[in-house]
């Protein structure tokens, strides 16, 4: 079972110290990192080998990893996402379980984003359309009645379209008269 850890520093920190082997087995260097103290320790560390580069970031908590060729290292595939694509499953979203998660498939994810980048790239492609279409039938579109609708539900639509809205258009009905 993996254990899950509350997170107090930065990304880069975590990492070398609780999982060492992603430098000294795998053959990761950490590349960039940062951290903002201001927003509740969001924070990034980016690590790189000869075939792959990886970006964890965290996000008020949440942890997501991001993946990208050496080669074509400006096109970031989100781990969760990519390896939805390559074989319809997704793996555990903790830092442990997604660290775990990399040194499992380290050999897949090299390949995929190696020699087979193209093919993989093709495949993310199908699949998030796919993913596009099943969301577009199961969600309407956006048009003025769902906007409204929202807007009466929220803080500002409440105080607007209830009561202090009626006064409000009231008295600019007047003013209009008034003003003619």
């Amino acid at each position: 079972m993996v254990q899950s850890h509350k997170m107090a520093g930065p990304l880069n920190d975590e990492l070398e110290k609780r999982f060492p082997w992603l430098f000294r087995d795998l053959g990761f260097r950490l590349t960039h990192y940062d951290c903002s103290r201001a927003h509740m320790g969001d924070s990034v560390a980016e690590i790189q080998s000869n075939s792959l580069r990886i970006r964890f970031i965290r996000d008020r908590s949440r942890i997501q990893v991001e993946l990208a060729s050496a080669t074509e290292a400006g096109r970031w595939f989100e781990l969760g996402l990519l390896w939805y694509a390559l074989t319809g499953q997704q793996p555990e979203p903790e830092l442990d379980g997604w660290v775990w998660f990399l040194r499992d498939h380290l050999s897949e994810l090299a390949e995929a984003l190696g020699p087979e980048l193209s093919q993989t790239k093709k495949e993310f492609q199908r699949r998030q359309e796919e993913n596009r279409e099943i969301l577009a039938r199961y969600m309407p579109p956006i048009n003025w009645t769902i906007r409204l609708g929202r807007f009466k539900t929220s803080p500002l639509g409440m105080i607007f379209m209830g009561p202090l809205g009626w006064i409000i258009a009231a008295g600019l009905t007047v003013l209009m008269f008034l003003f003619r």
